[in-house]
């Protein structure tokens, strides 16, 4: 299992085109159910949106890209995240902190996913949207909310091997 680690200035290589001239790529939506600890703060299952490459190019390479959103560092600043009064499990009460509750069934992305460049725009693209409130470290379980950054991302790094990612005899190029 390899693989290369990317970044957007290796490439040397000036867009062409201004980026609302370019494509927008269209991702679908994925559960990472089968993953226990892949948790939103709500504590429903993280998910993350997918499209493969569109062409023979862009096979080899991947485009992963983490959602962002901020932080919470105790019980009233978590609260506070999700909005008015305490947190509640069982309603989920974190608008898109949750997980599959009110994410659509698909997704449309420019910048990175719109590139000029035939690789990247071909490319295996992964988005995984963020619901963890905890900067994608923690692996844990506080005040009633699962704070499961870390098991997010390998969660979603595993579904990228299961889809290809560092297929054996190829070279992939993971742009992170």
């Amino acid at each position: 299992t390899s693989f290369t680690l990317a970044c957007l200035g290796c490439r040397g290589r000036p867009h062409s085109l201004p980026a609302f001239a370019l494509p927008m790529a269209t991702l679908d939506l994925y559960s990472l159910e089968s993953h226990p600890h892949a948790r939103c703060n709500d504590g429903t299952p993280a998910v993350y949106y997918f499209r493969p490459a569109t062409a023979a190019v862009g096979q080899s390479q991947w485009t992963f890209m983490l959602g962002s959103g901020g932080m919470c560092y105790d019980q009233q600043s978590c609260s506070r995240r999700c909005g008015a009064g305490s947190f509640d499990v069982r309603v989920g009460r974190c608008g898109l902190l949750n997980g599959t509750r009110t994410r659509p069934r698909n997704g449309t992305w420019a910048g990175i996913f719109s590139s000029s460049d035939p690789e990247l725009r071909h490319a295996n693209l992964l988005f995984v949207p963020y619901c963890s409130s905890d900067a994608w470290w923690a692996n844990a379980s506080r005040w009633g909310m699962e704070f499961r950054g870390s098991a997010i991302l390998q969660a979603a790094l595993d579904e990228a091997v299961a889809r290809g990612l560092s297929r054996a005899g190829r070279n992939d190029t993971l742009l992170f």
